[in-house]
């Protein structure tokens, strides 16, 4: 049972004679295994075509070129199907080829299949002992085990290279286009030992450095490090020891170019996706972590025009927006400090020698609209009884002058934006606001306002308390220092000083508003008794003192001056006391109380009136002393109108001084003196009469007033009423308050 199919051919060509040896065969009614035993196998040439090609059932046989249609193998016993054929050492199975041993290739192999190579692919460079130099001994070569590929020329894919899948990959992660060349790897591109491109244009290390000599495009992404933790840099090539540059080139990072809006630079820090509640995402840190050199985050120069602005913006989301926190390098050690956030304006150079303008330090954006607030606020603290200080602090200088800190409102069309200071509050009450700070010594603080350089009118300074809608109006205290020494400190309200020719300026209580009097009180105290209020012209260490002067307002009628004393509710009211100033060598100061004059009508009237007595009470006096001197009237009428009149006359050197009323339209001097029996007498005048004003009292008996009821005994009563008449009348005439002829 089996097939034996045996041929020995032996074919010698020469000229005109074709020997063969021809056929035995022995069949049966199938196929069989057998084996087919060539030495030469030559065509005759086609006298029409000039082809020398023999056709075998479906085989072309071609100078040393089989071309096999179907190469099938026969069915095996058992089995059913082929298991391959083997032609010398070579299994042919289903289109694969398996070759045990080398696989050595004089010609050109064309593969349309995948092509798996188990020990290693090498291709001769042609290159007798590396005579060129390019340290290869093949131009193309696939080390065994690692799959290391080392290609000394161009890798040239004349169809493309794709791994796509009709139905796992249809798409293809690694392809190959075949017109552009451009290679496009989907997925994670691994070389385990390196590449090395066009002889170190390109070249990864095993260790995963990266050279480029020119541009490198990453479709997609670019993947550092592995799963685990570590650190990865992304840094620009150095050059080795010995030839490092004295200035180091750029490394540029920048978003893909488009039409309309060019692509963005995302970096983004790793973030917590572990089970721990802890979760934290990473940092994107700058700079090199162990050197104190400074790190200028910047953009290049403009060419031309305007240079563009930077954006530091904070993340945006549907809930609050995300901080943006600028925060300096804290210090480790405790002899150390942190470092300083500093916000500095780019500044002008000087342009045809024309100095232009300094930038701005600009807070809020103008697109955000109008009428938007914004807050400069430190975060709150949770952890700690006080909260921490704030300072903003103009420029220092250690030679010049310090600079200063401006904090100015919005300019506007119909009115310029308020400043407000505003401490913090608890509850209803609020924090102070200080002025300076606390270092020792006799400091000075001005608050103050800058010269106006125009030839106008300097602008109005208010400070006005809280205004309310509902209830009554916020106060404002004007409060000096107070001192634990010698006294407390001083208050001072100064106009404008007197440069001449411009006179001094003017202080003014109230303003004209809602029409509202004006009351200046002190408030009440429970002390007792109450604190003393001064008010003190100025004194001068050469020279005479300043002057005091109180002046009512003018008008159609003058307004009032009025010196009253406290109302007493218990005890006695206060006192009204004017008095001249004293002195050690001249005289002391007068006190003179003129009344107004007049043009068209009679002056002004002085009145000295005491107050009058409630029921069954006294009356006040009237007191006019001069303590060892002539008290002198001068007035066109006097009128002392005060029962009883006391006069007083101190003896100065054993000589009693009168007063002395002088007319002074007709000269006339009266003098008021004292006079035994009377008490005032009158002298030099032209009253004729006595000369004695007023004598000592009289005292009235009992009879001074009936004290019988005429109802009673009507002529008792009238003779009581009788004698009572006739000592009023003894007592008026002892007094020459009257005359009878």
């Amino acid at each position: 049972g089996g097939f034996v199919f045996v041929i020995f051919c032996l074919l010698m060509v020469g000229r005109g004679l074709l020997l063969f040896l021809l056929v035995a065969l022995l069949a049966r009614d199938s196929f069989q295994r057998g084996t087919l035993f060539l030495n030469e196998i030559q065509a005759i040439r086609d006298p029409i075509t000039g082809e020398e090609t023999l056709p075998i059932e479906c085989t072309l046989w071609e100078d040393n070129l089989v071309y096999l249609d179907n190469f099938d193998a026969l069915s095996s016993s058992g089995i059913g199907t082929g298991s391959g054929v083997d032609v010398d050492g070579v299994l042919l199975d289903l289109g694969t080829w398996v070759f045990p041993n080398d696989f050595n290739v004089a010609g050109t192999v064309t593969i349309n299949g995948l092509l798996q190579v188990n020990g290693g692919f090498f291709t001769d460079d042609g290159d007798f002992g590396d005579a060129d130099g390019d340290d290869l001994d093949y131009s193309f070569e696939i080390e065994n085990d690692t799959g290391n590929a080392f290609i000394s020329g161009s890798l040239n894919i004349s169809g493309g290279l794709s791994n796509a899948k009709d139905i796992t990959n249809p798409d293809g992660t690694f392809r190959v286009d075949e017109q552009t060349g451009t290679t496009t790897i989907d997925g994670l591109f691994r070389p385990n030992g390196g590449v090395n491109v066009a002889n170190g244009q390109v070249t990864i290390s095993s260790s995963g450095e990266t050279f480029a000599t020119s541009n490198l495009n990453v479709a997609k992404d670019l993947i550092l490090g592995t799963d685990i933790s570590e650190i990865t840099e992304l840094i620009p090539y150095t050059n080795g020891p010995g030839s490092i540059p004295n200035v180091g080139g750029n490394t540029v990072l920048q978003g893909q170019d488009a039409a309309d809006n060019g692509g963005s630079i995302v970096l983004t820090p790793g973030s917590g996706i572990g089970a721990s509640p802890t979760q934290q995402t990473g940092d994107i840190v700058l700079g090199v972590e162990n050197l104190s050199h400074e790190l200028v985050i910047g953009r290049l120069d403009a060419t031309a025009g305007n240079a563009g602005a930077i954006v530091f913006g904070g993340q945006t989301a549907s809930g609050s927006g995300g901080d943006l926190v600028l925060r300096g390098g804290d210090a480790l050690s405790s002899n150390g400090r942190g470092g300083d956030v500093i916000f500095s304006p780019g500044q002008s150079s000087i342009y045809n020698g024309v100095l232009g303008n300094d930038g701005f330090l600009y807070l809020g954006d103008p697109s955000d609209g109008a009428n938007i607030p914004f807050f400069m606020s430190r975060p709150d603290v949770e952890t700690s009884t006080r909260a921490g200080h704030t300072f903003i602090t103009g420029q220092n200088s250690t030679a010049a002058t310090a600079g200063n800190t401006i904090i100015q409102a919005g300019d506007g069309t119909s009115a310029g934006g308020n400043v407000y200071l505003e401490p913090g509050t608890n509850g209803n009450r609020q924090g102070a606001i200080l002025f300076g700070s606390p270092v020792e010594g006799d400091t000075t603080l001005r608050v103050r306002r800058p010269v106006d350089a125009e030839e106008l009118d300097a602008g109005a300074t208010w400070f006005i308390g809280q205004d309310s809608t509902g209830g009554d109006g916020g106060d404002v205290y004007l409060e000096a220092g107070r001192g634990e020494a010698i006294r407390n400190g001083h208050l001072f309200l100064s106009p404008g000083p007197n440069n001449e020719p411009t006179p001094s300026g003017t202080i003014f209580w109230g303003t004209n508003d809602g029409h509202p009097e004006l009351r200046i009180v002190r408030p009440v105290t429970p002390d007792n008794p109450a604190h003393d209020t001064t008010f003190q012209g100025q004194s001068a260490t050469v020279g005479a003192g300043g002057d005091l002067i109180l002046i009512a307002g003018s008008g159609l009628s003058g307004g009032d001056i009025h010196l009253e004393a406290g109302f007493g509710e218990e005890d006695y009211g206060g006192e009204v006391i004017i008095q001249g100033g004293s002195a050690t060598t001249g005289t002391g100061g007068n006190v003179n109380i003129a009344a107004g004059t007049s043009d068209a009508d009679a002056t002004g009237n002085i009145f000295i009136t005491a107050g009058d007595g409630s029921f069954e009470a006294n009356p006040g006096s009237v007191f006019i002393a001069a303590i060892d001197n002539d008290i002198t009237i001068t007035a066109s009428e006097l009128l002392l109108d005060s029962i009883p009149f006391f006069f007083d006359a101190n003896d100065l050197g054993g000589t009693p001084l009168d007063i002395q009323i002088q007319n002074t339209v007709t000269g006339v001097t009266l003098t008021l003196g004292t006079n035994t029996p009377g008490l005032l007498t009158l002298d030099g005048g032209a009253v004729t009469g006595p000369d004695n004003l007023l004598t000592d009292r009289i005292e009235l008996t009992s009879f001074h007033r009936p004290v019988t009821n005429p109802y009673d005994n009507t002529l008792l009563a009238a003779q009581q009423f009788q004698a009572a008449l006739e000592e009023l009348r003894q007592g008026l005439l002892d007094h020459e308050l009257i005359t009878y002829v």
